[in-house]
C-alpha cells in the first residue's frame, strides 16, 4: 500500500516539474523561435499600444500581457504564431485582445463573459 502511494505521489511530483519547466511564462521561448526563424517581433510597449488604439475613447488598463505561441487557435498551416495575448478593461469591461506578434494585426477583440 505505501509503495502505490509513493509511486503516485513520485508521478505527481514529476508530471508537476515537466509542466513547470515547459512554462513559458515570460514568453522566453516564443522570442528564441522568432529569432532562429529571422522574425522581428513588435515590443510589449508595441502591443500595448496596439491594444489601447482598438478602442476609439475612454479609459483603458491592461490587466495583463503574455507572448504565447498560437498556432492552434490561429492555423492555416503556420506552425509558430507568436501573439500577445492581452487582458484588459475598457470602461469598465474586460476585453481579450491577440495580436500578432510579428505583424502587430489585431486578430481577436472580444469581451470577456
Amino acid at each position: 500500500m505505501k509503495s502505490k502511494l509513493l509511486a503516485v505521489l513520485l508521478l505527481v511530483c514529476m508530471f508537476a516539474l515537466v509542466g513547470t519547466a515547459c512554462a513559458d511564462h515570460d514568453g522566453r521561448w516564443v522570442r528564441e523561435e522568432a529569432a532562429r526563424r529571422q522574425m522581428t517581433l513588435i515590443t510589449i510597449n508595441q502591443a500595448r499600444e496596439i491594444a489601447s488604439k482598438s478602442f476609439a475613447s475612454g479609459n483603458v488598463r491592461i490587466k495583463e500581457i503574455e507572448l504565447e505561441n498560437e498556432a492552434d487557435d490561429y492555423p492555416n498551416d503556420i506552425h509558430f504564431r507568436p501573439t500577445y495575448q492581452i487582458e484588459l478593461v475598457h470602461n469598465g469591461i474586460e476585453y481579450d485582445v491577440d495580436i500578432d506578434a510579428a505583424t502587430g494585426e489585431v486578430l481577436k477583440l472580444k469581451r470577456d463573459d
